[in-house]
């Protein structure tokens, strides 16, 4: 597999064990598939949940391309960050069950065969009857709606199984997005993260033409990376919303505001 050896100082993963660097991620559009790549470049595995396909809109705002329209998205997804990390030389084995709508492709380095990093794809919406297994769980759908349901059944899963224990969730809205991170064993973090899940009739309507552009899902995907590093590494994070506006160039973080370009 791919190299770490510029990066070991700020995220080794070998130094964890698969479960502690399993992510779940649910939504591979203009967040989660920028995501993902970024995140299978660090090490991490990864399991993705999405049931759409690939259509020629996605290719200028989504981590696809051209030769992919019209192939299934998780399917796609995972072509993409296997040829990413994949080196020649290394085992690569993909199982698929068209039945479950399930893809799974392990990829073993060819000089450490005890070095294995595993891609999980659903080709269908997580819904109650599905099972949350990654220790950090990153929602990047696109509604109020589903957010408010997934973080109700991740509660649960926490409560009866410890996992997930982290959930970081990113917002996009034209030039602007929001990323909150929530730590599931505080009990303020929790009840914060909850006041920001708005009923969906307050949401904001943007024009089809002004939804997403790529410098802001490469922003937005590269912030979220930081965070899920921060969790697996165990930092002194407890709860963290961070915002940041192109327009205005104003970043804010946990509050304090920071306006680019100003003395």
């Amino acid at each position: 597999m791919i190299e770490y050896t510029r990066g070991l100082d700020f995220f080794n993963p070998d130094q964890f064990k698969p479960k502690e660097r399993c992510v779940e991620i649910i939504g591979a559009g203009g967040i989660g598939s920028p995501l993902a790549e970024v995140l299978a470049t660090m090490g991490f595995d990864l399991i993705i949940w999405d049931k759409d396909i690939v259509e020629a809109h996605n290719i200028s705002n989504q981590n696809y391309y051209p030769e992919q329209i019209r192939m299934i998205k998780v399917r796609a997804l995972l072509d993409t960050i296997t040829r990413k990390v994949g080196m020649p030389g290394d085992e690569f084995k993909l199982i698929e069950d068209d039945d479950k709508k399930v893809y799974v492709t392990t990829i073993t380095d060819k000089e450490n065969p005890n070095n294995i990093q595993t891609f999980t794809a659903h080709d269908s919406f997580f819904t109650h009857k599905n099972k949350l297994t990654g220790s950090i769980l990153v929602l990047a759908t696109d509604s109020i709606e589903s957010r408010s349901e997934i973080y109700r059944l991740a509660k649960e899963s926490y409560e009866y199984h410890g996992i997930p224990h982290t959930i970081i969730d990113g917002r996009l809205g034209g030039e602007y997005y929001q990323v909150f991170y929530v730590d599931m064993n505080n009990k303020e973090s929790r009840k914060t993260y909850e006041k920001t899940l708005f009923k969906p009739e307050d949401a904001v309507d943007l024009p089809c033409t002004g939804k997403s552009i790529m410098y802001i899902a490469n922003h937005i995907s590269g912030q979220m990376a930081y965070l899920v590093k921060d969790s697996v590494i165990k930092s002194e994070r407890v709860h963290t919303e961070y915002v940041f506006d192109f327009i205005e160039q104003i970043n804010i973080f946990n509050g304090r505001i920071c306006v680019f370009g100003e003395e």
